[in-house]
């Protein structure tokens, strides 16, 4: 693939386009990484600053959850992690997910026409495509029972369009024009924003607005088991509410899928 050259990644780029109060954030820009979180994580570990940014132009060993890889190819996509650094129980932790939903959401939506809507826990859709990833991953103290360094990866499918068969079905992409560096810069900011001093029944009433399952049948698999039922409610921890006909199931962590995709 030809490299892009009009839209190349760049600190001062990014720089510019965050708000003053998050000017001087530490940010590092590669061309290729083995994945963003795996480094961002070493620097947390390693007593890096709050706000602390990474991201690169391509990954050879990017990271989604539950041990699957991210398709990174060069030029067309955004490959970030931010690390936060709020002392919070480790309890709340699942609410920095939903921020970094809501976060992503509000970014695509002030810099591109693209309509957005987030599946339960924190991907990203277009239509009925997957193009956003997130995976945060935590450093905690469990003597003291908080989370001392959160590890924020963010994976946007930009201008991606040729996906590897196995995703062709499932991948989407934003295909807009947008700046990577004006988009890694207003994502930034609003995550950042998000989680200073969350007002989480305000987060989950915004993320609850961007859902696209409330209402919908989803199948999900408990201890090998696969269940069915209608979505109910969004809890204020976040949890999915699911009625199924076994009664209420309350999920906390796991994947669901839409039944009628």
């Amino acid at each position: 693939m030809e490299k892009n050259t009009h839209d190349p990644l760049s600190v001062s780029a990014i720089r510019q386009n965050l708000p003053d109060k998050y000017r001087d954030i530490p940010i590092e820009v590669f061309d290729t990484i083995d994945s963003t979180n795996t480094y961002a994580k070493t620097l947390a570990m390693n007593g890096c600053a709050h706000g602390q940014l990474v991201t690169a132009d391509t990954q050879t060993a990017g990271r989604g959850r539950r041990g699957r890889s991210f398709y990174s190819p060069s030029d067309t996509g955004i490959y970030m992690t931010v690390v936060l650094r709020h002392q919070r129980p480790i309890q709340e932790s699942l609410m920095t997910t939903v921020a970094a939903a809501v976060a992503v959401c509000r970014a695509i939506e002030n810099l591109t026409e693209t309509d957005v809507r987030i599946k339960w826990v924190n991907d990203v859709f277009v239509g009925r495509r997957k193009a956003v990833g997130i995976l945060a991953e935590a450093i905690s103290d469990f003597e003291k029972g908080v989370t001392e360094a959160l590890i924020v990866g963010i994976g946007v499918n930009l201008r991606t369009t040729d996906f590897p068969p196995e995703l062709q079905s499932i991948a989407g992409s934003l295909n807009s024009p947008c700046s990577r560096n004006a988009l890694i810069a207003r994502i930034t900011s609003e995550l950042i924003d998000l989680t200073e001093k969350p007002d989480y029944a305000y987060l989950m009433d915004e993320y609850r607005r961007r859902s696209m399952v409330l209402g919908r049948e989803v199948a999900f698999e408990q201890n090998g088991v696969t269940y069915r039922g209608i979505v109910s409610a969004i809890n204020e921890a976040g949890n999915l509410e699911v009625q199924t006909k076994d009664g209420l199931m309350v999920l906390s962590a796991g994947e669901i899928s839409l039944t009628e995709y």
